[in-house]
């Protein structure tokens, strides 16, 4: 039997377990790519637990830790270092180790594997210009949009200390985009490219693949139905539910302005509301105070499994401004089988319908009144859920979407792809 071709998986971090969307993108990668190649996992160390975590992911890949020491640059490299690497999301000092790994350059100067792929998070050009083999890039989001996006929250909050590293970080981020996209073989990228035009600075040949990668389904198909066949009425207890990163600066303020001004507007026909915040915020103040403004405000942080909250969920609420990317709270709330209503820009990239897979505002002081009528329509809360089980069978399965992303691969390298027996 042919051997299967070797695939070096590049990021940052430790993705086991899969709790968050970044992490489920990458981790379902490595279980479906297992099938076609001989998948190693290369990250950063950050603690004990990554050991443990590693062990858990053997089944589908080897994990390559690196363990370099950390360093303390002197202070010109330091400076060096600061100009050429934005600080992106507090985690400089894990980059500066990553970038600067002797074990991570003799990893991607091996000649070992025959694919490289790197995922967004580390997108510096330092790191691509050494790796052997095919580069294969894999952009979870359009960075330069972040950090604009980021400049744009910070002077409407009126941060402007804060706004010149801001700046720089933007701008640095949008120079490495571009370095990265110009230095891959291939771009697979989890997004439509819609009116951005990063991509045009691949070079010429260099193939655009557009996969999400999808989801899970029988995992997110466990998630109960209730069964409601009558109107929420005003004694009724209901749950909106909001999953994502929390200490991503888009949800942060999304979350903040449903809080605002959509939530007491449900609460003058539903007192027993309940807005539930679930995802990772990392200590940050302004995500811990949103309980204190509201008494219907629950914040979760961080949990194991998504699926308890996503089954306790009447709908789940997107409330998104601003960012890119694929939104995987969207497609885990469709596998679950839950009607969701978001705003334009927190389902853009993923072609659902308004009206048939969710329902859609213009803005998020717009959505009070799509998720009214929802709750005085339940049959049409049925049908919504129904329609999203069945569009996330055929659109964002994971094992077909990473067959095709599997087959591309292989005719990137000149060899044929081998089926899983």
């Amino acid at each position: 039997m042919a051997q299967k071709p070797k695939l070096l998986i590049l990021n940052l971090y430790m993705v086991y377990p899969p709790n968050s969307g970044a992490k489920v993108v990458i981790y379902n990668r490595l279980v479906e790519f297992s099938k076609y190649f001989q998948v190693s996992f290369c990250c950063f160390r950050e603690s004990e637990d990554d050991l443990e975590n590693a062990k858990k992911m053997e089944p589908y890949c080897d994990v390559i830790l690196i363990e370099e020491p950390q360093t303390t640059p002197g202070f010109i490299k330091r400076c060096i270092s600061q100009l050429g690497n934005p600080s992106v999301l507090d985690l400089q000092h894990l980059f500066y180790d990553w970038i600067e790994s002797p074990s991570l350059e003799a990893l991607l100067t091996s000649g070992k594997f025959d694919i490289v792929e790197l995922l967004s998070g580390c997108w510096y050009h330092r790191v691509l210009s050494k790796a052997s083999g095919k580069l294969v890039l894999v952009p979870q989001n359009i960075e330069s949009e972040y950090y604009w996006g980021k400049v744009k929250a910070l002077f409407r909050l009126c941060r402007f200390f804060a706004l010149p590293r801001a700046v720089l970080d933007a701008l640095l981020v949008s120079i490495q985009e571009r370095r990265a996209i110009s230095s891959s073989d291939a771009i697979a990228s989890i997004f439509p490219p819609r009116k951005n035009k990063l991509f045009e600075h691949r070079r010429p040949g260099v193939p655009l693949l557009i996969n999400s990668g999808g989801i899970d389904r029988e995992y997110y198909e466990e998630v109960k139905q209730g069964n409601r066949s009558l109107a929420y009425t005003r004694e009724s207890q209901v749950n909106l539910t909001f999953i994502a990163a929390m200490f991503i600066e888009s949800a942060i303020e999304g979350v903040g302005e449903f809080l605002r001004i959509v939530l007491p507007e449900i609460q003058k026909q539903y007192p027993r509301v309940m807005m539930h915040v679930v995802g990772d915020h990392r200590g940050d103040r302004r995500v811990l105070a949103m309980a204190g403004e509201n008494s219907a405000a629950i914040i979760h942080g961080l949990v194991d499994d998504t699926r308890d909250y996503l089954e306790s969920a009447d709908l789940v609420v997107v409330p998104i401004l601003h960012g890119s990317g694929i939104r995987y709270k969207i497609l885990e709330a469709l596998a679950s089988g839950k009607a969701v209503v978001t705003t334009r820009k927190g389902c853009q990239g993923l072609g659902l319908r308004d009206g048939e897979e969710l329902v859609v505002a213009d803005s998020i002081r717009g959505m009070t009144s799509k998720i009214l009528c929802l709750l005085e329509n339940p049959d049409e809360i049925t049908r919504l859920a129904e329609n999203a089980r069945r569009v996330t069978k055929e659109k964002f399965d994971r094992v077909a979407l990473h067959r095709e992303l599997a087959a591309s691969y292989s005719a990137l390298i000149n060899k044929p792809l081998i089926e899983p027996q």
